[in-house]
């Protein structure tokens, strides 16, 4: 929708088409346009005029807009352009609606009117700035460049001065930078000086202890060089013994432990393991093979299990043997067909049949109070039953077999339920 400022002249085209063709037509019978203002029953009529054919195009027209605050518009209002005058084709067309617009209803509008910090208040400080800046150009900035000395006073300042400021400087300095030996510079002097401060900063923290010099004990416990060497809560680096806790010595070890050993060939370590399995249940004199095997043997072994043990449900102490066994009680003999099935929704109902009855009139089947048989009877009808009344304000479908009609619906003129009795039986 179009938002406009208030005060001002806008245009608006439209066109006006026949009803039976949707070719444009021309806006006949002397037309007329009007404004209507929200819920105001007073039409505005000032300032709003139309041109029909414009540019000479049949069915184009051109309204004009005068929306001043004289001719009754509104800030903050929204207006529609509606025809008060007018045919198209020999029918009338009062009343149809050919545009509409907003005055100052926009975003960027509303911000603009708010004088407190909104685009208003920015265009205040804006003007401000601007009388602000006219006057620094006209006060201050003249008054400030008078007050720069001229460049002849420059250059008398510097002839009598200048010479002995350079000569100050360049004493300072010194020949070849000796004069900065003590301000930081990079002389020779300078050099060794930053040299002998950074090595007594090394020596004061020990880290020359890192490379160049030789020292047994000296590293700070709990630092992190004693954390790699001690594994102590607080690490002590004095228990570290370089014989047998560098890394050399650890490798010479792996070595004769890990390479050169002998008495671990898998032959030897499988023949421990080896041992023919006991009969019955696992005892713990049975070695690893054992359980193994026994596992086995229950599984696909020919001799099974000798004596296979009662059914019982799953718990605490109760072995997988038992839970097999009964659920192998609650199969038919056939281990195919399940004789009963009993959950929450369902009670023991036998499956040869009545499960079905059981699904198809569950309560909640489909929602509530709707269940599947009912759903699939209100489905059939709807989709390939008798329907009659489709045309008026009631429409009526029956069931499959003629004897009710399953649903009733209150309709509009373009099919909309308003209210829908069912009929489930």
């Amino acid at each position: 929708m179009r938002d406009i400022t208030l005060g001002i002249t806008f245009y608006h085209a439209f066109t006006t088409r026949a009803f039976a063709t949707g070719v444009p037509t021309v806006l006949a019978g002397t037309p007329v346009l009007s404004c209507k203002e929200e819920n105001n029953a007073t039409p505005i009529t000032a300032g709003v005029s139309v041109a029909v054919d414009a540019a000479s195009v049949v069915g184009l027209n051109e309204a004009t807009i005068i929306a001043t605050g004289g001719n009754g518009y509104e800030a903050g209002k929204s207006y529609s352009i509606y025809i008060s005058t007018g045919t198209v084709g020999g029918v009338s067309v009062v009343g149809e609606v050919v545009g509409q617009f907003t005055v100052g209803q926009s975003a960027a509008a509303v911000d603009l009117a708010n004088g407190t910090d909104g685009l208003g208040a920015l265009k205040a400080e804006t003007a401000l700035i601007v009388a602000d800046t006219g006057e620094l150009q006209t006060d201050d900035v003249p008054t400030l460049i008078a007050a720069l000395p001229t460049a002849v006073e420059i250059q008398a300042e510097i002839e009598a001065n200048g010479a002995s400021v350079i000569d100050t400087i360049r004493d300072q300095i010194g020949t070849a930078g000796a004069g900065l030996t003590d301000l930081g510079g990079m002389s020779t002097g300078m050099k060794s000086e930053v040299e002998s401060e950074a090595n007594d900063a090394l020596v004061a923290q020990k880290l020359d202890h890192l490379v160049a010099v030789a020292d047994a004990d000296d590293v700070v416990n709990n630092s992190i060089i004693a954390r790699l060497a001690d594994s102590g809560a607080t690490a002590d680096w004095s228990t570290y013994v370089q014989t047998t806790d560098s890394l050399r010595a650890i490798r010479d070890r792996g070595d004769a432990e890990w390479i050169t050993a002998t008495g671990f060939a898998l032959a030897s370590v499988l023949g421990a393991l080896g041992d023919a399995a006991a009969a019955g249940d696992p005892t713990s004199s049975d070695t690893v093979m054992k359980y193994i095997k026994q596992l086995i043997n229950v599984l696909v072994g020919t001799a099974g299990v000798g004596t296979y043990p009662a059914e019982a449900a799953p718990a605490n102490a109760v072995n997988l043997a038992e839970v097999l066994r009964a659920i192998h009680a609650d199969v038919a003999t056939d281990g195919v067909v399940v004789a009963s099935i009993n959950t929450d929704a369902i009670d023991k109902v036998a499956l040869e049949g009545t499960i079905w009855d059981e699904l198809l009139d569950y309560t909640a089947g489909v929602d509530t109070n709707l269940t599947l048989r009912q759903h699939f009877r209100l489905a059939a009808a709807a989709l390939y039953g008798k329907a009659s009344g489709l045309a008026t304000t009631t429409a009526l479908y029956r069931n499959i077999p003629d004897d009710v009609n399953a649903i009733t619906a209150t309709v509009d003129a373009d099919g909309n339920r308003s209210a829908v009795t069912l009929d489930k039986t």
